[in-house]
């Protein structure tokens, strides 16, 4: 913490309301200067510490659940799309298979795929 006296702190005050600031009714919970905001950003004019508006935080919050909204959508199209398509082309490329082993994969990972699809409706992470 900057340590101030009196006149200091009224000519910094002074100098940030000359500079077009704005001065708010909260008070910096540091040093109990009032706030300012200037361009978009509160800041304290004797320690220099700034500050987020709750509305700020509120907003990324709700950017947050859009994405993530829209990520699940994603996820949720490549799960019902994607996971029937790679079963095909197992299917596809056992059709003229024969080494037994690589049929025994090549249903195993069918298996592992269908079980997958059926804990995700379970979970509800994709529709019935």
């Amino acid at each position: 913490m900057i340590i101030m006296n009196e006149d200091e702190k009224i000519t910094k005050i002074s100098d940030m309301l000359i500079k077009g600031g704005k001065m708010l009714s909260a008070h910096c919970p540091s040093c109990g200067s009032p706030l300012f905001k200037k361009d978009d950003i509160i800041i304290c004019p004797i320690c220099e510490t700034r500050f987020i508006e709750e509305k700020d935080l509120k907003d990324k919050d709700i950017k947050r659940e859009e994405i993530q909204d829209r990520s699940d959508a994603k996820m949720e199209n490549y799960i019902k799309k994607e996971i029937p398509k790679k079963i095909l082309d197992i299917f596809k490329d056992l059709e003229e298979e024969k080494d037994f082993t690589k049929i025994n994969m090549g249903l195993n990972c069918i298996k592992d795929l269908l079980n997958i699809i059926k804990i995700l409706k379970e979970v509800k992470l994709i529709e019935k």
